[in-house]
């Protein structure tokens, strides 16, 4: 039985397996894209928003579900950001954002205003993200 140091590794490792294997077909690839899900939940950091985003573009069964966890992250952040800033991981939870709105703009070519709302708070945050990499060092 393979350990995990947690959940959120739990997840991604086996989500990201379950989503790769060629031999895997229905509800395996579900499980595989719910783990990934939940790992965005549970961290949503640039990773797991990458491997939302591959499972939406190689994977048409799942869009809906990922551009709705999208979706509600990039509402979510938008409306709490003054919080987030005051916590633990905002850097990496502002680079999600952008992946995030970036998706949603490109989705929505069909609906052109949502799509140029999506593209501005994206700048937006485009645009945080670049003053926090001029002013911190790690």
């Amino acid at each position: 039985k393979t350990k995990f140091p947690d959940e959120l590794s739990k997840n991604l490792t086996v989500g990201y397996n379950l989503m790769r294997m060629r031999d895997m077909q229905g509800t395996e690839k579900e499980k595989g894209c719910d783990m990934i899900i939940e790992a965005f939940k549970q961290c949503p950091y640039q990773i797991t928003a990458i491997e939302l985003v591959r499972i939406a573009s190689y994977f048409p069964q799942f869009r809906d579900k990922v551009t709705e966890v999208l979706s509600n992250y990039f509402d979510d952040f938008a409306e709490n950001e003054q919080q987030y800033k005051e916590q633990n991981g905002y850097h990496q939870r502002i680079i999600s954002a952008i992946m995030a709105g970036n998706y949603l703009a490109n989705i929505n070519g069909a609906k052109p205003e949502l799509a140029k709302e999506y593209k501005a708070k994206t700048d937006e945050f485009i645009s945080e993200q670049r003053q926090i990499g001029t002013r911190s060092r790690w």
